[in-house]
């Protein structure tokens, strides 16, 4: 599996279960240069910013090469007091969404055509010619090669770990429907980018999701499918957000 290319990190040779409300809120506010809210997603999501920064700490403990799986369970088992704790850091976050320091640079990677369009190719490889919105299961899928690609392993245990997140994720996006829709779609991918880049540019978040097409989506598809989806963006394209 890839090491992921258009990921960056903040190296903390600490223990992610001793880390402080006021360094998760510091580590938020100034490492990670987010402006999408994560409240509404789990621990264990990979929208959520403690997966990355629970994956950045365990590359300080354990032997990377050698895949430490106990490690990775154990990440999915949050406490009471952790989950207290990033609830606490995800108020104090979602107070300030409004200020322009976060919502101008949000706004900017929403209306931007060419972040549109590179959503528009991963969603025509997620969405068959018979539906207009991505299903549960392709939506399961789809997360399961996410997680694999983020976390550099393929263990079933591991799968079944990471399942009540999928589930939870789901559930949100397709917004009490049952699918997922386009815009719905958009917005959830960019928290995805928004947590992996710590970046704020639009390039970056291009090339982040042009390595999820590149990973997790085409290693599953037929040779030659690629050359269908050549298109230009469709002029109607457009969502809200915020």
């Amino acid at each position: 599996m890839p090491v992921p290319k258009h990921t960056r990190s903040v190296k903390l040779q600490v223990d992610y279960r001793k880390i402080s409300v006021e360094q998760l809120s510091e580590r938020i506010f100034l490492h990670n240069p987010r402006v999408f809210g994560f409240s509404h997603r789990s621990l264990s999501s990979l929208r959520h910013p403690r997966l990355p920064l629970v994956l950045e700490c365990l590359k300080w403990t354990a032997n990377k090469e050698k895949k430490n799986v106990s490690a990775l369970l154990d990440m999915f088992q949050a406490s009471a007091i952790d989950a207290d704790k990033w609830e606490r850091a995800a108020t104090v976050f979602d107070k300030k969404m409004d200020a322009p320091v976060f919502d101008k640079p949000r706004q900017q990677l929403i209306l931007s055509r060419e972040i549109i369009q590179q959503l528009e190719i991963l969603w025509c490889f997620l969405v068959d010619g018979k539906s207009s919105a991505i299903t549960e299961d392709v939506y399961k899928i789809f997360h399961n090669s996410l997680y694999t690609y983020f976390l550099g392993v393929d263990e079933v245990s591991v799968q079944t770990a990471w399942l009540s997140s999928v589930n939870a994720d789901f559930l949100w996006d397709c917004r009490n429907g049952r699918d997922v829709n386009f815009e719905a779609f958009c917005l959830s991918m960019l928290e995805l980018a928004d947590n992996w880049t710590l970046s704020r540019e639009p390039e970056d978040f291009i090339a982040f999701l042009k390595d999820i097409v590149s990973f997790t989506v085409l290693p599953r598809k037929p040779s030659g499918l690629d050359s269908r989806y050549s298109f230009s963006l469709n002029n109607g394209i457009f969502f809200l957000g915020g």
